[in-house]
């Protein structure tokens, strides 16, 4: 089994989130092997990405530090971020999301071990369902592991498979996609073997089961929320 694995944070001026996100993290993350940390800040309100690289810095947790001014946006940040990446499987996630349950790492890291097909595995904010957005899902269990199905590649905290998404990834601006040759050929309406066999993504854990995050940042887009608040007009 991979004794280390590189967890990547990108943050883009939200100090009121990052500081609780990163507390919960360091405390939940659990890997008896070797993390390495990346963190991007994506600058869109200085002063208050100062804040958050000083967050950063108290933690003297992070290995590597890298910071866009001005915004470059979500989806090329985590481009950006990529290719700094030294481990095959990584843990991506943002600065607005709080950990409730223990992680176990290293049995995740195993199941992307023996399992090569697997190619990302999420934690999920409600109890993993069995419909998706109109599309049937199964709970599976992959060499011991219960899992849910997932109709396509998510943004949310999650484990993902480097070799697989790193040639994939196609950032449009604000937003993340994959390519968009990615569901060529797939049956409408998709079906989970499809699914399972061409994109290998699941849930962690079976249905009704999942929880192990919260999506703090509620206030959505950085300057709408600094607008709402009365610090920019």
């Amino acid at each position: 089994m991979s004794n280390k694995i590189d967890v990547l944070i990108n943050s883009a001026s939200r100090p009121e989130y990052l500081e609780k996100s990163l507390i919960t993290l360091f405390d939940k993350f659990k890997f008896s092997g070797k993390v390495r940390y990346l963190f991007h800040e994506d600058v869109i309100d200085e002063k208050r990405s100062q804040k958050c690289l000083d967050i950063v810095n108290e933690t003297k947790k992070f290995q590597t530090i890298v910071i866009t001014n001005p915004s470059i946006g979500h989806g090329y940040a985590i481009k950006k971020m990529l290719s700094l990446i030294e481990t095959d499987i990584i843990f991506r996630t943002e600065d607005d999301y709080e950990y409730l349950k223990e992680i176990d790492v290293d049995k995740i890291v195993k199941l992307f071990v023996d399992t090569p097909d697997i190619n990302q595995v999420l934690l999920n904010k409600r109890p993993n369902m069995e419909m998706q957005s109109g599309v049937l899902q199964k709970e599976v269990i992959r060499n011991g592991v219960k899992l849910t199905t997932s109709y396509r590649w998510h943004f949310t905290p999650g484990f993902w498979r480097m070799k697989w998404i790193h040639p994939r990834f196609v950032p449009y601006g604000f937003a993340c996609r994959m390519s968009k040759g990615l569901e060529v050929g797939a049956p409408k309406p998709m079906t989970v073997d499809w699914m399972i066999k061409n994109i290998g993504c699941y849930f962690y854990e079976g249905f009704k089961e999942g929880e192990y995050i919260s999506h703090i940042g509620r206030e959505g887009n950085i300057n709408t929320a600094m607008i709402s608040r009365g610090e920019i007009y």
